[in-house]
């Protein structure tokens, strides 16, 4: 969610972070010495104790927040957490055969926080974790994509024909028409693509989407 931050606002409320932090350790040290900080230090050490808390606390409740409002999930960035379940269609077709592979069974875990995301894809063959992570808004059509960078590592008796690799996949969710359902399609360095279509099956779904 933070990356959702226009990059001035990330980069001003770094320097303000390290400028508290800086703060707080002089202040700190002063104290360990029996110096006695000024206001103005106990003011920004007051400050700094008083963000971290509301950070911590933000961890804490985004989530039930989200889901009883959800058109705060429409202005900023849909609860994505949990477990999905669904298929990949891939364009691979066995060299052998030249038959292209049937659906492949999916499941996806998505792990979203203030701060940072991560996938998680696996299939009765490989498994794959991301390595980055970017969350796309398109607040005027309701789309939210998802776009990550991962890594590939096929099961060992598989390999023979699956060898690891990486590849780059991006995932959206129409807010308006099913907060439960997420599609996109991925592309590989071994010049292989393909759909994925998926539904939540764990983790809290839509009031609104159970109703239909």
């Amino acid at each position: 969610m933070w990356w959702l931050l226009p990059k001035k606002y990330q980069f001003g409320l770094i320097l303000v972070g390290l400028a508290l932090v800086g703060y707080g350790a002089q202040i700190v040290y002063r104290i360990a010495f029996r110096d006695t900080p000024s206001t103005l230090e106990m003011w920004s050490m007051m400050l700094l104790l008083a963000a971290a808390v509301l950070v911590s606390i933000l961890q804490l409740i985004w989530r039930p927040v989200w889901r009883w409002f959800p058109s705060v999930q429409r202005q900023t960035f849909p609860n994505l957490n949990g477990t999905w379940t669904g298929q990949v269609l891939s364009t691979y077709s066995d060299p052998k055969t030249g038959i292209q592979v049937p659906p492949i069974p999916v499941e996806i875990a998505i792990r979203q926080g203030l701060f940072s995301t991560s996938v998680s894809f696996k299939s009765g063959e490989t498994q794959s974790y991301t390595t980055q992570c970017f969350l796309k808004p398109f607040y005027q059509i309701g789309k939210f994509r998802i776009w990550y960078i991962y890594d590939t590592d096929p099961q060992a008796q598989y390999r023979s024909r699956a060898m690891p690799h990486e590849g780059v996949c991006y995932l959206d969710l129409y807010f308006d028409e099913d907060r439960n359902k997420l599609r996109g399609s991925y592309h590989t360095e071994r010049k292989t693509t393909g759909e994925i279509v998926v539904v939540r099956s764990s983790g809290k779904r839509s009031a609104a989407a159970r109703s239909r």
